[in-house]
């Protein structure tokens, strides 16, 4: 996606998410000791985790077996979808992207522009001698 799709797509979300933000329960109803968390962030770090999409998997595997699952399951997806949750993960997610882009930009500049390294020591002697 070309970077100024990025900032639109970002733009344009960055109102509804802010608001779904504003609202979302901070807690995971998927996992087993539903944690409550103390801000938004530490629910997309939670819903991002290894330990979330592992148990919402054995979940979903067992759902067209198990009612309990599948209640579990279907009363998560309400959530996600409700909150918007998708949105804020993605506008997350861009925003790590750029941050990432900005930093690597950053470090082609920071090559471009610098001075050769001297070796002071070859100052006083043969520069053969020393470096």
């Amino acid at each position: 996606m070309a970077p100024s799709a990025k900032k639109d797509l970002a733009a344009a979300k960055k109102t509804s998410a802010a608001n779904a933000s504003s609202v979302v329960p901070l807690l995971c109803t998927l996992c087993e000791h539903e944690p409550v968390f103390t801000d938004t962030s530490h629910l997309l770090t939670h819903i991002s985790s290894k330990g979330h999409l592992a148990h919402r998997q054995k979940l979903e595997l067992r759902s067209r077996r198990d009612p309990e699952s599948q209640r579990l399951i279907t009363i998560y997806e309400a959530w996600y979808a409700r909150y918007g949750v998708r949105e804020l993960l993605e506008e997350r997610q861009l925003a790590k992207d750029q941050a990432e882009e900005a930093e690597l930009q950053g470090r082609k500049a920071l090559k471009r522009t610098r001075k050769p390294k001297v070796c002071f020591l070859s100052l006083l002697t043969s520069p053969s001698d020393v470096c």
